[in-house]
C-alpha cells in the first residue's frame, strides 16, 4: 500500500501521479540528528579541550619527576619520596587523560556518523512521479489517493485504489506509505524481510488475475502466478478462485467480461473483485435498442408507444403502452445494483441499425442498416425491404448513441459508394476517429471504398472525409458478410462467394473468398474454399467375374457369378461460412459436413443342373433301334435357378454442425443421413419336354420372386438452411432444416421376369428396362424444425412439420436389377473354369458447394447482441405456411415476453429490431 497525489490525467483513467514515501520519519530522525549535531558542536571543543588539559597535566608532573631524578641520583635526601608521591599522581592523571581522550573521540566520531547519516538520508527522495491507472473508470481523481501494491510489495505496479465516490481518497489506515529501505533500520529491514513471504501468503492483499467464467453477480478466475521478492517463494494459496463477487462503481459484474484482467482485494470475508489491472471500462452507459412488437402475421405486426399514460395518470396497457403509438422504441441499460437494467420507454424509431461494431468501450459502439445475421445470401434472399425486414435494406446512415453520426449521402466525395457496408470508431491521438466502408449499389460485382471520418468531442464530424483505398470484386463474385473490424479498428474483413453469371450459369457456392483490410498492408484476399479442391471425394469401382464348370456339387454343372461393386468415401469437409473478428482474434465459421460412406453392390447367380427324370418309355423298343429299348430314366440339362442381390448402403458419420475455428460446436443439426435399399430376385426355371409315340413327359416350372425394402433418411432441399442466422461474438446460431424419411416396401411374383419387363417408349437399343414392383408401404415423412443456439446450447427447437404422404405404389426396379444380362455360356465352357476381372477404377467427385443459407424467407427477427457479459437475443418466425413461433431472452431476465412485457409465454411479442447503442 502507499500514499499518491494526482499530477495529471491522461486519459481514459490513466494519471500522471507523484508517489508519496514515508518521509516524517526521515524529518523527525533529521531534526533529532540536527539537534545532536550542534550539541557536539560544543561538546567536541569541550572534549578536545579537556584532552588538551588532561595532556597538560600528565606532562607538568612527569616534568615535575623527571626534574628529581637529578637529586635522587645524588642521594637527596627526600627525593625518592617526592617521586613515588608523584608518580601516584602520574598514573591518576594518565587515566583521566585516557578517559578525556576517549570521550574527545566518541563526540568525533558522533559528530561524523550524524554528518554521515544526515547526507544519507537528505538523499533519499520523498517522493517519484509515476504512471499508474485507476483500478475504476474515474477521470476526475484529485489530491492525496491511495496506490495499491500487486502481490503486496512496491517492486511490482502501482495502481491507483477505486476512486468511485470519492473512495480512493488517501486513507492511512488503509493504504499505508512506503518507507524507502535508507529510512528503516538494520532491524526493521531484516524483519521486513524475514516476514514477507509468509505476510504475503497468508494475509494476502492484492492479486491480479483473468476472469474465467461469469455467473450472476460473481465471476471464476485465473490469478497470475506470483512469487515474492524474497527468497522467491510461491506467495499464492491457489491459482483458481471461484463465485467471487464483484463490487465495481455502481454496476458491478455488469462492467466485465470473459478474458478481462482484474484486480482482487481480500477481506476479512475472503477475495473480491474490486476493478482491472489497467484500462478500467465504465459502468457503460450502452445498451440494447429494441421496439417491443406483436406480431400478426407474415407481414402483418403491432407496435406500442407512446402515450404510457392517459389523462388520469393510469397506465395504458402496461407496461406496453398505446398500440400503434409515436416512439415505441425502448433502451435497456445493464448494470445498476438494485435493478439489472435501467429501462426507458417512448423513444424513437429508427435510431440504430440491425449491424453494429461492438468496440472495446461503450463509447466505441456504432451500427448501420442492414440484415441482422452476420452472414447474408445476396443472391438467394427474399423479401427484403418489406414489411418485418424493411429495415434490412443497406443505407447511407452511421448511427451512434442514438444519433446519425455520419450520412454518406451528405458528402460528394462518396458518390458511388454510399452504401454503408461496415463502420468502426476509434482513438486516435487526436480524440476519435470514424472508419466508414462505403460499397457501390449492386450485389455482385460490387467495389468498396474507405472512408475516415474526424470526430469532435462532442462526437460530431470535423471537416470532409480522408478518401481512402477502393476494391472492386469481379463480375462473378459477391460479398455475404460487410466489413467487419477488430477491436482496434486496424483491420477488418469481407466474407465473398462465387456466384453465376452469363458465362458461368451455375458456380454459385462454389468458391469462397476472404478479403482483408489493414492499414498496415491495405486489401488482400485469398481463396479459402474450392469445391474442386484435393484431395476429392472418391469411388471405386470394380467387376468380378467367375464361370465354373463341375463345381463338385451333386447335379450342378456349372455356377455363373458376376459382382460388380461400387464402393466410395468422402471426408469431413468444412465449409466456410464466413469471418468475423471477435475482439482482435480472427475467426471463421463452418458448416461441417460429416465423412460419408456409399456404395452399391451388384451380385448375379445362375447355376445349372442336370436332373434325372423316369423315361415315359422306358423298356420299349426303340424305332429301329434295332432291337434297343429305352432306359428308365434319361437327364435333361434344363434345371436353371438365378439369384440377384443389389444393394445400396450410404451413410454419414456423425451430425452436420456449425463450428468455428477454434473448434467450438455451435450448433448441431440431429440428423443421420443413410440410405439402405435391397431388392432381391429369384428366378426358378425346369423346363423338360420330351414327347414320343410311346409317351410323353413335359415339365414347366416357371416361377420368379422380387422383394424390394428400402429406408432412406436425408436433408431435404439440398442440404440447404431456409432460416438462418449467425453472429460469432455472441456464439449465436438459428438454423432451420428439413429432413426426409422414405420406406418403402414390395414384392412381386411371376413366371419369367424377362417376360415382364417394360420399356419406355423410345428407350435405346441397349436400355434394360425395368420391371414394376408393387409396394404394400410407399410413403415419404418431410419434417421441418427451426433450432436456436447459444454458446452451443440449444436453447428452442420448434418443429414446424410433420407430414406423411403416400407414394405411388409402383416403383421401377431397373432390368439389370432384376434379370441377368445374356451370357453366352456354352462357348465357354470347353475352357473349363475362367475368372474375369474389370478395375478397380477411381472415380473422382467434388466437394460440395458452400451451403445455402437464407434468413429473409421466414425469419423476422433473429439476432443476438452481447454488452459486457449480458446477451440479448431476438428470434421471430413469420409464416402463412407453419405455425410462427417467438424466442426472446435477455441474461439476468430470462423470458422477455414474460418477464419485461408482462404477456403469456406462448404469445409472439419480441424485441424486433434487437441492437446495441
Amino acid at each position: 500500500m502507499a500514499k499518491g497525489e494526482i499530477v495529471e490525467h491522461i486519459g481514459d483513467g490513466q494519471y500522471r501521479v507523484s508517489l508519496k514515501y514515508g518521509t516524517e520519519r526521515i524529518q523527525q530522525e533529521l531534526e533529532q540528528i540536527d539537534e545532536r549535531i550542534a550539541e557536539l558542536a560544543v561538546i567536541v571543543p569541550q572534549k578536545k579541550l579537556a584532552l588538551l588539559q588532561a595532556d597538560a597535566a600528565v606532562d607538568d608532573v612527569a616534568d615535575a619527576i623527571d626534574s628529581l631524578i637529578p637529586d635522587y641520583q645524588a642521594g637527596v635526601n627526600g627525593a625518592a619520596d617526592q617521586i613515588r608521591l608523584l608518580q601516584i599522581d602520574l598514573m591518576e592523571l594518565q587515566g583521566e587523560r585516557a578517559k578525556a581522550n576517549r570521550a574527545a573521540k566518541d563526540a568525533i566520531a558522533e559528530d561524523l556518523a550524524l554528518k554521515k547519516r544526515r547526507t544519507q538520508i537528505e538523499r533519499v527522495p520523498t517522493e517519484k512521479e509515476i504512471t499508474a491507472w485507476c483500478a475504476d473508470f474515474v477521470t476526475d481523481a484529485t489530491g492525496e489517493v491511495g496506490l495499491i501494491e500487486v502481490n503486496d510489495e512496491s517492486d511490482n505496479n502501482l495502481i491507483i485504489h477505486p476512486s468511485f465516490d470519492g473512495s480512493g481518497k488517501y486513507n492511512p489506515s488503509r493504504d499505508g506509505q512506503l518507507v524507502p529501505r535508507a529510512a528503516q533500520t538494520g532491524a526493521q529491514l531484516w524483519f521486513n524481510a524475514a516476514i514477507l513471504p509468509a505476510v504475503q501468503k497468508w494475509q494476502p492483499g492484492y492479486r491480479v488475475g483473468t476472469i474465467t467464467r461469469i455467473e450472476g453477480e460473481t465471476c471464476n478466475l485465473s490469478l497470475d502466478p506470483a512469487q515474492s521478492s524474497e527468497q522467491g517463494l510461491d506467495i499464492n494459496q491457489t491459482l483458481v478462485l471461484e463465485k467471487v463477487p464483484v463490487q465495481y462503481m455502481d454496476c458491478d459484474v455488469v462492467a466485465f467480461e470473459l478474458g478481462d484482467r482484474v484486480l482482487v482485494r481480500w477481506f476479512q470475508s475472503g477475495p473480491q473483485v474490486i476493478g482491472f489491472e489497467s484500462n478500467p471500462k465504465p459502468c457503460t452507459q450502452s445498451g440494447f435498442y429494441f421496439l417491443p412488437t406483436l406480431a400478426l402475421g407474415n407481414n402483418s405486426f403491432t407496435q406500442y408507444g407512446e402515450p404510457f399514460l392517459d389523462g388520469a395518470g393510469t397506465e395504458i396497457n402496461p407496461p406496453l403502452g398505446t398500440e400503434g403509438g409515436i416512439n415505441p422504441a425502448w433502451t435497456l441499460v445493464p448494470a445498476f445494483r438494485e435493478e439489472p437494467y435501467t429501462i426507458a420507454k417512448g423513444i424513437e424509431n429508427y435510431l440504430t441499425g440491425n449491424r453494429n461494431y461492438l468496440g472495446p468501450t461503450p463509447e466505441l459502439i456504432v451500427s448501420w442498416d442492414g440484415p441482422p445475421s452476420r452472414f447474408f445470401d445476396p443472391k438467394n434472399e427474399v423479401n427484403l425491404g418489406t414489411g418485418w425486414r424493411s429495415s434490412w435494406v443497406r443505407g447511407s446512415v452511421v448511427y451512434h448513441k442514438l444519433n446519425v453520426l455520419v450520412d454518406l449521402g451528405d458528402y460528394t466525395e462518396t458518390d458511388g459508394f454510399q452504401k454503408v457496408a461496415g463502420a468502426a470508431i476509434r482513438r486516435v491521438s487526436g480524440g476519435l476517429e470514424l472508419l466508414v466502408m462505403g460499397k457501390t449499389p449492386q450485389s455482385q460485382g460490387e467495389a468498396y471504398k474507405l472512408f475516415k471520418f474526424n470526430l469532435a468531442q462532442d462526437k460530431t464530424v470535423n471537416g470532409l472525409p480522408d478518401v481512402g483505398p477502393e476494391i472492386d470484386l469481379a463480375d462473378d463474385l459477391a460479398g455475404v458478410t460487410d466489413w467487419y473490424f477488430n477491436h482496434d479498428a486496424n483491420r477488418a474483413v469481407l466474407t465473398v462467394r462465387h456466384y453465376a453469371t452469363e458465362l458461368e450459369p451455375d458456380p454459385d457456392g462454389s468458391r469462397v473468398y476472404l478479403y482483408e483490410w489493414s492499414e498496415v498492408g491495405g486489401f488482400t484476399s485469398q481463396l479459402i474454399y474450392d469445391k474442386d479442391a484435393e484431395p476429392r471425394p472418391y469411388r471405386v469401382d470394380q467387376v468380378n467375374e467367375y464361370l465354373m464348370k463341375d463345381p463338385g456339387v451333386v447335379g450342378l454343372t456349372r455356377k455363373y457369378t458376376r459382382d460388380a461393386t461400387n464402393q466410395g468415401a468422402s471426408d469431413e469437409v468444412d465449409i466456410p461460412i464466413y469471418v468475423e473478428y471477435v475482439g482482435n482474434q480472427k475467426v471463421t465459421a463452418y458448416h461441417r459436413i460429416p465423412a460419408k460412406t456409399f456404395g452399391t453392390s451388384l451380385q448375379y447367380d445362375q447355376s445349372f443342373y442336370d436332373q434325372e427324370y423316369p423315361h415315359p418309355c422306358a423298356g420299349e423298343p426303340i424305332p429301329n433301334g434295332g432291337g434297343a429299348t429305352y432306359p428308365a430314366t434319361f437327364v435333361d440339362e434344363g434345371d436353371q435357378d438365378q439369384t440377384i442381390d443389389y444393394v445400396i448402403s450410404e451413410g454419414s458419420s456423425s451430425f452436420e454442425r456449425i463450428v468455428d475455428s477454434n473448434g467450438v460446436t455451435l450448433a448441431e443439426i440431429p440428423v443421420i443421413e443413410y440410405n439402405n435399399r435391397t431388392s432381391n430376385t429369384f428366378q426358378h426355371n425346369r423346363n423338360v419336354s420330351l414327347e414320343l409315340a410311346c409317351g410323353s413327359l413335359i415339365i414347366e416350372e416357371n416361377n420368379y420372386t422380387v422383394t424390394l425394402s428400402q429406408e432412406e433418411v436425408w436433408r431435404s432441399d439440398l442440404g440447404r438452411f431456409d432460416e438462418f442466422s449467425i453472429d460469432l461474438r455472441s456464439r449465436f446460431v438459428v438454423a432451420g432444416y428439413e429432413v426426409s424419411t422414405l420406406r418403402r416396401e414390395g414384392v412381386r411374383t411371376g413366371q419369367n421376369t424377362g417376360d415382364d419387363i417394360q420399356f419406355d417408349p423410345g428407350a435405346p437399343p441397349f436400355d434394360p428396362g425395368y420391371l414394376e414392383v408393387t409396394c404394400s408401404l410407399a410413403e415419404t415423412r418431410v419434417q421441418k424444425f427451426v433450432s436456436v443456439f447459444l454458446n452451443g446450447t440449444l436453447k428452442k427447437s420448434v418443429q414446424l412439420e410433420d407430414t406423411t404422404d403416400a407414394l405411388s405404389p409402383q416403383f421401377r426396379l431397373q432390368g439389370d436389377a432384376v434379370v441377368i444380362p445374356g451370357t453366352d455360356l456354352d462357348s465357354q465352357i470347353s475352357s473349363g473354369t475362367i475368372t474375369d476381372q474389370e478395375g478397380p477404377t477411381t472415380i473422382y467427385f467434388s466437394y460440395p458447394t458452400a451451403t445455402t443459407m437464407i434468413a429473409g424467407l421466414r425469419l423476422a427477427d433473429c439476432a443476438a447482441v452481447t454488452i459486457g457479459n449480458r446477451t440479448a437475443v431476438s428470434t421471430l418466425l413469420v409464416s402463412n405456411l407453419y405455425p410462427m413461433f417467438s424466442y426472446q431472452t435477455l441474461d439476468e431476465l430470462g423470458d422477455v415476453v414474460t418477464e419485461l412485457f408482462q404477456r403469456p409465454a406462448d404469445s409472439l411479442y419480441s424485441m424486433h429490431r434487437l441492437s446495441a447503442f
